[in-house]
């Protein structure tokens, strides 16, 4: 297994900063217009956590796997799968792309990579403090790693 370490948290604009393009990720309650969750990403696969507090994401165009919280919008890219290529999807297929998910206690992402030459699942882990600090009401650094 491989152990990747996570990044720094970052926050997208709430209001006019969200992409037009399809990837962002929203969140949407019966009877009310969906909001922008995180935007500035194509993400490709969505997973929640167990407690629907936080979101785990892939970007296959860069590889980023990003994590954050699903009430404030902070994120950070907690490491990076590789990109899907055209190579890896028609040698591989969805074999080759990251579909990440956070561990239940919220302290692993597992993810697949082709960094190898071929698909294998890779593990990093997620420093408490930067799950934290998603969570919390006081702004957060805009860098990304």
């Amino acid at each position: 297994m491989d152990r990747d370490n996570a990044g720094s948290v970052a926050e997208h604009p709430r209001n006019g900063g969200e992409h037009p393009d399809k990837g962002n990720l929203l969140a949407v309650r019966a009877d009310q217009p969906a909001r922008f969750v995180c935007s500035g990403f194509c993400f490709g696969h969505v997973h929640t956590s167990v407690c629907g507090r936080y979101f785990c994401c892939d970007e296959p165009r860069s590889g980023d796997i990003v994590v954050g919280s699903i009430r404030s919008g902070k994120h950070f890219v907690a490491c990076n799968a590789g990109a899907i290529t055209a190579e890896i999807n028609a040698e591989f297929g969805q074999s080759g792309h990251a579909h990440p998910y956070l561990s239940p206690d919220l302290k692993w992402i597992v993810y697949n990579s082709c960094r190898t030459g071929r698909p294998a699942i890779h593990v990093a882990s997620v420093p408490e403090e930067l799950m934290a600090e998603v969570e919390s009401k006081s702004r957060c650094s805009k860098e990304r790693l």
